[in-house]
């Protein structure tokens, strides 16, 4: 098997670029920077594909690694050679998988072949990517890894042509997925679940058997309770009734209260209307209001008429009296004018004697009429103090508030009067209808307050009884369905114990399974480790110069050295030593698993940790392998090359 020519048209920053691969030993000598691991990892998509990554680390993540730098078509060709002929394989790749295309070409017909599909890289090797990185794809890094499954079952198959080793795998993963079913950590799984189940089941019948006895204690409590409840109960009744009986005096109190508030109301009017007839000594009629203010009317009267009396006439006589004189003096001064005296002065004299006697005339019958209004005022005036005095009223000048006041007093009064009657109808008609006399003599001497206390002490006394007795039934009906459950319970228990005994037995079967699936993949491992450690201790032996001569391979093909009388792993030795074992154990196992169809081989600068003694044997070893093996061989360092 050999690769004959690559073309790549964009992978990473390789571009447009040719590989014709003639002999069996083609060394590539570039500058760091050139893109020689890129070219690698081009050989190893051709075959394999590029698996998709959503990780943003480019080492993990090859699809985004070697994206084209400069743009365009992603991808190239590769041509190789089998035992089955020649082919071409074409290759696309896009931003995801789902864009990728592989073609595959027959080169001596030119058309398109079925003989490989799109996981040529596993039908041609017989190994998975990783199989193929751990493999014949050997690079500086030299990781000694776990050996890949793929690997693992392909030199299964070389030995004695069983099944893929992929089956104990698959079976071992089965079987321990199973084991976890039945028991893991944390209390949890079908064995821990079962165990639990037994468990609370038998404390379930423990419960059972003691509920029997619990019933009959608990039935007596429920007993007493219920003759706690029951006397409490009358009792309750009892003063329930007494409180509705006291509540029926007590309206009975309210109802003398409110008869002793009417009583009230007539011996305050009684006093109002006392307090009035005091005041008057007899309290006056309308009649005598009508007759004090009839006196008053006849004083003011015989007032007026008096003043009128002295005013009368004064003012005329003097008039006259003035124009007498006057008309004297005229007549005395024309007698002497016209030497008329005897006749004038007469006249003169007449007049005056005249004026005299009228004026004497009119004051006598002034006085008269003056004495006869005073006569008549001491008349009114001793007529209205007889009127007032009756009254004990005092006389005032300003008589309408004497008369306004002795006519408001008679409103009140009558009022009073009017309602004092209404009053002692009402107190005597509600003592009547209610009954008072008689309800009075019944009255009791209970203490309402003290009895309500005593309710509620008897009535939280009631409600704590009566809850206590329902917990108790409840707990008893509780107990009786657990006791009637019995049977039940010990048949679940028999079933749950026999489930944990065979979740038990099964646990231990799949243990064993284990165990032996185990023991026969390592008895299978052994088979196809004695061919691959026979190879191996040659080849090491020969590329250390003899240095190591006591390498062990375990079945999984990690690698340990005695030295001293001691095996130390290979961890334990220098970065050359671990490279050089590598190395050796790589071309080991590529001589195992290519015994049929030799594969190519691609070093990338996988000799850079080896010293020059150690890569010169390695160049003898290298130059032999070609003979049989096509040997790609990449590295920056003209020193190094073959």
């Amino acid at each position: 098997m050999r690769i004959n020519k690559l073309y790549i048209n964009n992978f990473g920053k390789l571009s447009n670029y040719s590989l014709d691969l003639g002999g069996n030993l083609t060394v590539i000598n570039e500058e760091n920077g050139f893109g020689k691991s890129t070219l690698c990892a081009f050989i190893k998509a051709m075959f394999y594909g590029l698996s998709s990554s959503r990780s943003k680390d480019l080492n993990e993540n090859e699809r985004a690694k070697f994206l084209p730098w400069q743009g365009g078509a992603f991808g190239g060709s590769l041509e190789f050679s089998c035992k089955k002929g020649d082919y071409r394989i074409e290759r696309t790749f896009g931003v995801k998988a789902a864009s990728d295309t592989c073609v595959i070409y027959d080169t001596k017909t030119g058309k398109i072949t079925d003989d490989f599909s799109a996981n040529v890289g596993e039908e041609l090797f017989l190994v998975d990517v990783k199989g193929f990185e751990r493999s014949v794809f050997v690079d500086s890094a030299l990781k000694a890894d776990k050996m890949p499954i793929s690997v693992s079952s392909r030199l299964s198959g070389l030995v004695d042509n069983t099944d893929d080793l992929s089956d104990f795998e698959t079976a071992q993963a089965i079987l321990t997925k199973r084991l976890r079913q039945y028991s893991t950590t944390g209390h949890r799984g079908i064995v821990y679940d079962k165990k639990r189940e037994a468990i609370e089941l038998k404390q379930k019948r423990e419960k059972a058997l003691g509920a029997k006895e619990k019933i009959d204690e608990l039935s007596e409590k429920l007993s007493r309770l219920k003759s706690k409840k029951e006397m409490a109960e009358t009792e309750l009744k009892k003063v329930r009734e007494a409180i509705s009986k006291n509540a029926g005096f007590d309206v009975i109190k309210e109802k003398q209260k409110h008869y002793n508030s009417l009583l009230n109301n007539v011996e305050t009017l009684k006093q109002n209307k006392q307090n009035k007839e005091q005041k008057y000594g007899e309290m006056p009629k309308e009649s005598d209001v009508l007759n004090i203010e009839k006196c008053f009317e006849n004083v003011a009267v015989a007032k007026q008429s008096l003043a009128d009396n002295s005013n009368k006439t004064k003012p005329n006589n003097v008039i006259i009296s003035i124009i007498v004189y006057l008309i004297a003096a005229l007549l005395l001064v024309l007698a002497v004018v016209f030497d008329l005296k005897l006749i004038l002065i007469t006249i003169a004299i007449f007049l005056c004697v005249l004026n005299f006697s009228v004026d004497l005339a009119l004051k006598q019958k002034k006085k008269k009429s003056e004495l006869k209004a005073e006569q008549k005022l001491n008349d009114c005036l001793e007529a209205l103090d007889m009127a007032l005095s009756k009254f004990n009223i005092e006389y005032s000048e300003n008589y309408s508030e004497t008369v306004s006041a002795l006519r408001s007093d008679l409103l009140e009064y009558n009022i009073i009067s009017k309602n004092l009657v209404e009053a002692e109808n009402l107190a005597k008609q509600y003592f009547e209808e209610e009954k008072l006399e008689t309800a009075s003599e019944n009255m009791p001497k209970l203490d309402t307050d003290e009895l309500k206390s005593k309710e509620g002490n008897l009535t939280y006394a009631f409600d704590t009884t009566s809850a206590e007795i329902l917990r108790l039934s409840a707990d008893i009906e509780r107990l009786e369905l657990a006791s009637e459950e019995l049977s039940d319970i010990e048949y679940n228990l028999e079933i749950a114990i026999n489930e944990y005994n065979k979740a038990v037995e099964n646990y231990n079967a799949i243990n064993k399974g284990i165990e032996i699936l185990n023991k026969a993949k390592e008895n299978l491992s052994t088979k196809y480790k004695y061919k691959i450690e026979q190879e191996f201790i040659k080849t090491i032996e020969f590329l250390s110069d003899g240095r190591i001569n006591d390498a062990v391979l375990s079945n999984d093909l990690d690698v340990s050295v005695r030295e001293v009388g001691l095996s130390r792993n290979i961890e334990s030795f220098s970065t050359g030593t671990k490279a050089l074992v590598e190395i050796a154990l790589r071309l080991s196992l590529i001589e195992a698993l290519f015994e049929d169809e030799k594969s190519f081989i691609i070093f990338d600068d996988t000799f850079v940790h080896l010293d020059d003694k150690i890569f010169a044997i390695l160049e003898e070893k290298i130059k032999i392998l070609s003979e049989k093996n096509q040997i790609i061989y990449l590295t920056c360092t003209k020193s190094r090359t073959f």
